[in-house]
């Protein structure tokens, strides 16, 4: 149910808060009290974009579930190496270089061990629950509301239908159905706004979620440590 193309494609609220989500340009609220053929677009596109990202997002998280259970079994192993090299060192004790060299390389392997187990650990609660978390939360009330609008935009476009046809020779009826009418795009005003206004927020909030969750988590704080940790293990000359 367009109503004329709004503002200005530069004008208006979604033209100003365009550089704000650091992709596409935000859904003007104004527009959805309208319909414009503007807003549909956007809409359509920003629909198109939480799709995409919700499909991404999937693949992070099963993926990151993957790498935690095969690494737990991998620092398992990890944990038995060093304690057989720590027995070996002490075959050793009657000849100190051997044993020391042996002896710092188990401890090599325990910083090293150290790290991946905080690694994993922070995959699971910073990566994968927290991205969990915003599929479950953000994106399906996003994806809920996605429905509802569709629903209300379908009735809206019966009812309009149906006042446009109303018998004139039946004016109840057909004030009756021009009441309907009212009634819904009142309905279809609100619902449009809500579900614009969460789009914008989606849209405006996704890469900072992200960051908060990846680049400010220990496995990127702690990646000189693992560095060193590996540099040691190479410069042991064993």
């Amino acid at each position: 149910m367009g109503q004329g193309d709004g503002q200005d494609e530069s004008g208006g609220e979604g033209g100003s808060q365009a550089g704000s989500t650091g992709s596409r340009k935000l859904i003007d609220l104004r527009d959805c009290l309208t319909d414009s053929p503007r807003f549909r677009h956007r809409l359509a596109d920003h629909e198109a974009e939480v799709v995409d990202l919700e499909s991404k997002l999937e693949k992070v998280v099963t993926s990151c579930d993957r790498m935690v259970n095969n690494g737990q079994a991998y620092v398992e192993a990890c944990r038995s190496f060093s304690s057989c090299v720590r027995e070996l060192a002490g075959h050793f004790h009657n000849n100190s270089v051997v044993e020391q060299s042996l002896r710092r390389f188990y401890d090599t392997l325990a910083e090293v061990q150290s790290f991946h187990s905080i690694l994993f650990d922070q995959a699971q609660r910073s990566v994968h629950s927290a991205l969990r978390s915003f599929l479950t939360g953000e994106l399906k009330k996003v994806k809920d509301m996605k429905k509802t609008f569709h629903k209300v935009s379908e009735e809206l476009n019966s009812a309009v239908h149906r006042s446009a046809h109303a018998p004139k020779s039946k004016p109840q009826e057909a004030e009756e159905l021009s009441s309907q009418l009212a009634n819904i795009q009142t309905q279809f005003s609100h619902t449009a706004i809500d579900y614009g206004y969460h789009i914008n927020a989606v849209s405006c909030h996704k890469g900072h979620h992200l960051l908060n969750h990846v680049s400010l988590t220990p496995i990127t704080l702690n990646s000189s440590l693992c560095f060193e940790c590996l540099t040691a293990v190479y410069h042991t000359g064993l």
